[in-house]
C-alpha cells in the first residue's frame, strides 16, 4: 500500500481509477456512480499526506492543496446529484465548491508569487508564461461574449460569471509562481480551464452537438489530468 502512494505507484492507479469512472458512468445511473468519481482525488490526497507529512516541507505547501482537493471532491459529488428537482441547486452547489477549491489553490500558488525566481530560467519559460496569460485572456473573451449570453437563468449567469473570474485568477496565480517544478502546475491550471470550458460550451451552447461519450472523455479526462498535474509535484518520493 505504501508503494501505491508514491509517485511511481500513484500515477497508473490514478489513471486507471479515472478511466474506470468514465466507463462506469455509461452503465451506472446517477447518483450511484458518484463514489467512483472521487476515488482518484482520494488517492491523490492520501499520497500527498503520506509523502509530505513529516518531510520537513512547509505545512501550508501541502495542506492547502489537500483542502482544495477535498472541496473538489464535494463539488464532484454534487455534480452527480443533478437529478430531478434538485438539479439546479446541485449545479449551483457544484460551482460553489469548485470556486472554494480554486480560492484555496490561489492561496497556495500566491505564497510563491513574490519570491525570487529560480536561477537558470530561459527565455522559453518567459514566453511560455506569456502565452498562457494570452490563453487566459482568450478564455475570458470567449466566456463573456459567447457563453454568458447563452445562460438564460439569472442565478446561473451570475454563478458562471463569478466562476469564470475565479478560475482565471487561479490560472494567473499559477503562472506567477516562483519555485522549482512550476510547469506541471501551470499546465494543470490551464487544462482545468479547458475542462470547464468544455462543460460550459456543452451545457449552454445548444448547437454544440458533441456526442455524449466524447464529452465524458473530454471533460473528465482533462479534469483528472488537471488535478494530477497541479498536485503531482507534492508526491516527491519516486
Amino acid at each position: 500500500m505504501a508503494a501505491l502512494l508514491t509517485r511511481k505507484g500513484l500515477i497508473p492507479v490514478f489513471i486507471a481509477a479515472g478511466l474506470w469512472y468514465i466507463v462506469c458512468i455509461r452503465f451506472i445511473p446517477e447518483p450511484w456512480c458518484a463514489p467512483f468519481k472521487i476515488i482518484p482525488l482520494a488517492l491523490l490526497i492520501a499520497a500527498i499526506i503520506r509523502t509530505q507529512r513529516g518531510s520537513g516541507a512547509e505545512r501550508a505547501t501541502w495542506i492547502l492543496p489537500v483542502v482544495a482537493l477535498c472541496f473538489s471532491a464535494v463539488g464532484d459529488t454534487f455534480g452527480d446529484l443533478k437529478i430531478g428537482a434538485f438539479k439546479d441547486t446541485a449545479f449551483l452547489l457544484q460551482i460553489f465548491f469548485f470556486m472554494a477549491a480554486h480560492f484555496v489553490y490561489i492561496a497556495s500558488f500566491m505564497r510563491f508569487a513574490g519570491r525570487p525566481r529560480p536561477e537558470g530560467l530561459t527565455k522559453g519559460d518567459t514566453a511560455g508564461r506569456l502565452f498562457c496569460m494570452a490563453a487566459v485572456a482568450a478564455f475570458l473573451l470567449v466566456y463573456s461574449n459567447i457563453i454568458i449570453p447563452k445562460v438564460e437563468s439569472a442565478a446561473f449567469r451570475y454563478a458562471v460569471g463569478a466562476y469564470m473570474v475565479v478560475i482565471s485568477v487561479m490560472c494567473l496565480s499559477a503562472i506567477m509562481q516562483s519555485r522549482e517544478g512550476v510547469w506541471p502546475m501551470i499546465i494543470g491550471a490551464m487544462v482545468f480551464m479547458a475542462s470547464d470550458s468544455i462543460i460550459a460550451w456543452t451545457s449552454f451552447v445548444p448547437d454544440s452537438n458533441i456526442p455524449v461519450v466524447v464529452e465524458d472523455f473530454a471533460v473528465m479526462g482533462t479534469y483528472y489530468a488537471a488535478q494530477l498535474l497541479i498536485n503531482i509535484g507534492l508526491v516527491k518520493k519516486s
